[in-house]
């Protein structure tokens, strides 16, 4: 994204934009490495033929537990989860556009969680021969990546008072 939005690239009408972008880039990675665990991918090639249990928390407080047949298939539920993670904080938090406060206290984590699913799904992408794995990854990575650009655009055109997208 930093490539994308640098000012540097930018035509002379957007670089106040792009700069303000930039800013809001480097807060939200910053800050939300401190708050949300990152998610840590092993590249240890044993761990490929283990298997794995993947264990969540449901909607209705449950805890469920999936066996995974390989370490890509662990990765893609935990790339699906930090996903719907990001997604549920967002509607669970009703966020307000409007409301700047409200975005500044959720929004980095949000992102922490995209970003997390992002790095899974790339790392799935470029190491994974799993046909059903990448069947959707690619899907999902372009998703969770509009899901990030969208909601950073948002966030970088909140003036406190009105919402501009870019």
């Amino acid at each position: 994204m930093v490539k994308l939005y640098h000012p540097d690239i930018a035509q002379e009408n957007q670089k106040q934009i792009y700069n303000d972008y930039i800013l809001l880039i480097n807060k939200v990675y910053s800050d939300g490495k401190t708050r949300a665990k990152e998610t840590v991918i092993d590249t240890d090639k044993k761990s490929v033929n283990r298997e794995y249990i993947f264990t969540k928390k449901g909607s209705d407080g449950k805890i469920y537990s999936y066996k995974c047949r390989n370490y890509y298939d662990y990765l893609f539920k935990i790339a699906r989860y930090e996903y719907d993670t990001g997604h549920e904080i967002l509607h669970f938090h009703h966020l307000n556009y409007l409301d700047k406060k409200a975005m500044d206290q959720n929004s980095l984590e949000v992102m922490q969680h995209w970003w997390n699913a992002i790095k899974c799904y790339k790392y799935l992408l470029k190491n994974c021969q799993d046909a059903a794995i990448l069947d959707t990854c690619l899907f999902e990575l372009e998703m969770t990546q509009k899901a990030v650009n969208n909601l950073s655009r948002t966030l970088a055109s909140v003036d406190g008072k009105e919402i501009m997208k870019i």
